[in-house]
């Protein structure tokens, strides 16, 4: 059965994750069958994926064996991605073949660091130390990305107890083991910029429309643009023009190969960049009041994103790299103030081959990439028949087929591209 497919109106199973985290696959399957794919999505009955892994493993597999579906296609996003794992270890498993989509393999840090902690509140905190820098007054209620926030860590709590299902060291995750059937990993890379959050959550705002990123962003840029237009201060606007770009300021303690920088203080370096910005609000604060207030909206904005990059990248990995350089043989004789010790040391130098070369070690530290929630190394599963990387794409937009890297995957493994096992007819 595994690798086997019908001729024609291959089974799928299309299963999403918790929706704090995922959304319906509605779009893409409208998508795929517009491109001629002939399958029959068999999940047409109720789906509950916040009951719990093991809960909807076996309910999904119990309505498989009773309308007698076989060769099935598993599709799973998210959390939907370990129900299907789950699914393909029960013994009658009709399950033939996987499509994990930016799925927790490895299980999530991020999400983690999301719910509740027993000694310490993460995200509350995080929240505080950004608030830290704004003012009691508030001209961005446009742009409520704080709000955003707040609302999708509240959302993930409410489902706390299987969110921690999806923990590294859960059960769960640690007893999935290595499916049997073949199975494609597709997993997520944001690799836009540094502000990953706000995309994140423009994303999860859209979710069951076209999965936008833009909106949180253009938001900000629009309320400060407006301002600008308002104003004849070239002093408050060319500090306006500086915050509008100091996301790159806040964003260089995140991007790949952007130190050195010692390990402990990255957080500190976020926390630095926010303070010199908040520096140069408080100098026009007099006067422009209401743009003093916009750029702490900004800040607060980058601030949030800047902490989360720290979160969602699961580390960072120490680089070493070996420089070597060619330099002047004689440059240490330049400095000597006795003039005959100098001329000594020129008469030696100029004994040496030149140009005289040197090597020294240069340290940075890189980022692992990451889907806005989800890093590289916990979408990732060992053993896949193919892996695809969907670069620009972060968590809620990998279930869109609008997301090109996305089709061009779905379209890959449909047309056996990575073997039978994923075919799907037209």
């Amino acid at each position: 059965m595994h690798g086997a497919i019908n001729a024609q109106n291959r089974n799928t199973l299309w299963l999403n994750g918790i929706g704090a985290t995922s959304a319906s696959w509605n779009r893409a399957v409208t998508a795929a069958q517009n491109e001629g794919y002939d399958f029959n999505r068999i999940n047409t009955f109720f789906y509950a994926p916040q009951n719990g892994v093991i809960s909807a493993a076996n309910q999904m597999n119990t309505q498989l064996i009773d309308e007698n579906h076989t060769d099935v296609l598993g599709i799973g996003h998210d959390g939907g991605g370990i129900i299907l794992r789950q699914m393909a270890n029960a013994p009658d498993s009709r399950l033939s073949a996987l499509i994990l989509d930016g799925v927790p393999n490895q299980g999530s840090k991020a999400l983690e660091a999301m719910l509740p902690q027993n000694t310490f509140d993460q995200m509350n905190t995080l929240i505080n130390q950004v608030l830290a820098f704004k003012s009691n007054a508030n001209q961005c209620n446009a742009c409520r990305i704080v709000e955003a926030f707040q609302d999708w860590v509240n959302a993930v709590n409410a489902n706390e107890q299987k969110y921690r299902e999806y923990q590294p060291n859960s059960p769960i995750i640690t007893n999935l083991g290595t499916p049997s059937i073949p199975y494609a990993v597709i997993w997520g890379n944001e690799d836009e910029d540094a502000l990953v959050l706000t995309r994140l959550l423009g994303s999860r705002a859209q979710a069951v429309l076209w999965g936008d990123d833009t909106g949180y962003l253009e938001c900000y840029r629009d309320e400060i643009e407006d301002r600008r237009q308002l104003i004849n201060d070239r002093f408050v606007d060319g500090i306006a023009q500086s915050i509008i770009t100091a996301a790159e300021a806040v964003g260089k303690f995140l991007k790949p190969g952007t130190g050195p920088l010692p390990l402990p203080n990255f957080a500190a370096g976020v926390a630095n960049a926010l303070k010199s910005i908040h520096q140069k609000i408080q100098a026009i604060r007099n006067r422009d009041r209401e743009m003093a207030e916009l750029l702490e909206c900004e800040m607060v904005h980058q601030g949030l994103n800047g902490y989360w990059n720290l979160i969602a990248s699961d580390g960072y990995t120490p680089v070493i790299t070996h420089v070597t350089e060619e330099y002047d043989c004689c440059e240490t004789c330049y400095g000597e103030p006795d003039a005959q010790v100098q001329g000594y040391c020129f008469a030696w130098c100029m004994t040496l081959e030149w140009p005289c070369t040197r090597t020294y070690t240069v340290t940075h530290y890189t980022y692992e990439p990451h889907d806005g929630l989800l890093s590289k190394s916990e979408q990732l599963l060992a053993g896949a028949a193919k892996t695809y990387e969907a670069k620009k794409t972060n968590h809620f937009q990998e279930q869109f087929w609008s997301q090109q890297p996305i089709k061009d995957a779905f379209v890959d493994l449909f047309n056996g591209g990575a073997g039978a096992a994923f075919q799907v007819p037209k």
